[in-house]
């Protein structure tokens, strides 16, 4: 689900900065626990480094429909829960050749999920993708 955390300190004459980061949640199919599992990682991160914490949502699915940006829930006049961006993919279909001239790692990454959705069961498509891929690292 998620990455390595990790937890800096840089002091300084006069401050103390502890940066705390973890990698983005990527889910790659729909799945409907997918929020509070983000929720879960994100107090259980707080809870250990006593820091704030940031969570980045990354869908990787195939429905358009699917892009969830909380979880939460009320009890006796008590409320928990987290809004957190989300960034999915399929968003990006349209956007291939800007993505393959784009300098951004995360940009050739994107193009080649796209890539491999799209030329699922054509192995000749895929085949030339991989190759335009490649001429580019």
């Amino acid at each position: 689900m998620s990455g390595p955390q990790t937890c800096r300190e840089n002091s300084h004459a006069r401050t103390q900065v502890i940066t705390c980061s973890t990698s983005p949640f990527v889910q790659g199919q729909h799945d409907a626990t997918f929020p509070e599992r983000l929720f879960t990682y994100n107090y259980r991160l707080y809870d250990r480094y006593r820091r704030p914490v940031a969570s980045l949502a990354v869908l990787a699915d195939d429905r358009e429909s699917w892009k969830p940006t909380h979880y939460g829930y009320q009890l006796y006049g008590c409320e928990v829960g987290i809004h957190f961006p989300t960034v999915k993919l399929l968003d990006y279909a349209r956007q291939i050749e800007a993505l393959l001239e784009d300098p951004n790692p995360f940009a050739l990454v994107t193009a080649a999920h796209l890539f491999t959705r799209r030329t699922r069961g054509d192995p000749e498509q895929r085949y030339a993708a991989k190759w335009q891929l490649a001429k580019l690292l």
